[in-house]
This record gives structure tokens, sequence and C-alpha cells, in this order.
């Protein structure tokens, strides 16, 4: 089961954190113009890409107009329903003949891009120009549609935020990925309290309270600061619940 579903508490967190901000400052949403405009963007990178013309620029240009794309659809779907059901069809036909796959998933009630793009881009340009929102992208993907398996790969999405945060502490969203570490340490917690190792379970218990409560001193005149505070609440409880069994 995907920790979305079950955790009403994260269901709050992503609206109020991703998707409210989004809205807000939608005063463009899907219209033939703008589409078309993405369409041919994606055209325009991978012809770049196939004739090795400045490739780098090109991929990322690649995955972050497919990204975009998925983010104004989903947009469009928060803002308006099915208004613009066959807009929306036409825009994943197009995305789909030019093998840039955009789908919906129903439990988060978004489209999402597969990210090939940027995957492909983090491969071949570690250190690259677009390194920062190629990671901050593929993060946010794996959050909502990767469900880590064991302590391995646990570990492995912690590592990977924890090294964004330490990289770019001063990217515009990183509250969002403060928020995702957050709860990669509470489902660590669960892991090693699942499997009765308290010494780790008591590690990981830390962790996650002193995230969220950093999360709650630094934005605490604000959303994030709310969130974490009912988020922080809530593991306090579950955590004491468990304990006392």
């Amino acid at each position: 089961m995907n920790k979305i579903t079950y955790d009403s508490g994260i269901q709050i967190l992503i609206y109020l954190v991703l998707i409210l901000p989004h809205i807000a400052n939608a005063d463009i949403f899907l219209t033939s113009e703008n589409l078309n405009t993405a369409l041919k963007q994606i055209q325009r990178s991978q012809l770049q890409i196939q004739n090795q013309d400045d490739p780098e620029s090109a991929l990322y240009s690649l995955g972050k107009t497919a990204d975009d794309l998925a983010i104004l659809l989903s947009d469009e779907v928060e803002a308006h329903g099915a208004e613009n059901e066959k807009l929306i069809e036409l825009a994943l036909d197009r995305t789909q003949r030019l093998q840039v796959n955009i789908s919906w998933f129903g439990r988060h009630s978004k489209f999402f891009y597969d990210g090939k793009a940027l995957y492909e881009y983090l491969d071949l340009y570690p250190d690259g120009e677009y390194k920062m929102d190629s990671q901050f992208r593929t993060i946010t993907q794996e959050f909502f549609l990767s469900v880590p398996q064991g302590e391995e790969g646990l570990l492995n999405a912690i590592t990977k935020k924890e090294t964004f945060i330490k990289d770019f502490p001063n990217h515009n969203d990183i509250s969002e990925i403060e928020f995702y570490l957050a709860i990669d340490y509470r489902d660590l917690w669960r892991h090693y309290h699942g499997s009765s190792d308290n010494q780790q379970s008591s590690q990981a218990a830390d962790a996650t309270r002193k995230q969220l409560e950093h999360i709650i001193e630094k934005y605490r005149d604000r959303d994030e600061g709310e969130i974490a505070r009912r988020l922080l609440e809530r593991f306090l409880v579950e955590a004491a619940t468990d304990t006392s069994r």
C-alpha cells in the first residue's frame, strides 16, 4: 500500500504544500496555444539531441518541458475538472506519439511525467548545469510514485534528500524536500519498529522528531510549520501507542 493512501496527514501536507501554491499562482491553465508551445519545444529538444546540438541543454529542456506539462495538466484538472477533457486527451495522445510518458495517477489526483529525460540527464551529466532542478524534479516524482523497499531502499531515499538539502539549501522549494525527508525518517522508524530493532528504531524516531521540529521552527509563520506540527503530533501519538503495547 502506498504511503499516501493510508496517511491522511500526508494528504493534508500534499494539498497545502504542493497543490495550493500551484493553484494560487495558476493564472495560466491549459490552452491549445500553450499545449502547442510545449509540444514544439519537446520536438525541438528531441531534434537537438539527435543532432548532438548542445545535447546537455536539450536533454534537460526535454525533461523540464514534459514535467511542466504534467504539472499544467494537473492544475487544469484541479481548477476545472473534466471541462477541458478533449484538450487533455489530445495532450496525452500527442506526448505519447513523441514517446514522452505522462500518466494520470488517481490515488494522487495528479498527472506525472515518468522523468525519463531527467534521469538520463543526471546519468550523463552528474555535475551538469541543470543538476539542481533535475534532482528536485526526480526526488519529487519518486516521493509520490515509488515506495522504498526495506531498509536499503529507505536509506537510499533518505541519503538522496539529505544530500540535496546539503547541496542546495537555498532552493526555492526546499521545504518540500524537507517534508519528504521527515516522512522517510518516519517510514524508516516504522520499518525498524516492525522488526523490533530497538536501537535503530529509537534513532529513526529521534530523526523524525528533530526534522519535524526543524520545519516547525523554520516555517513557524507559514503553512509548512502548521502542517509539520500536526504531523509531529500524529507521530508522537503513534510512537507512544506502539511503545505501550
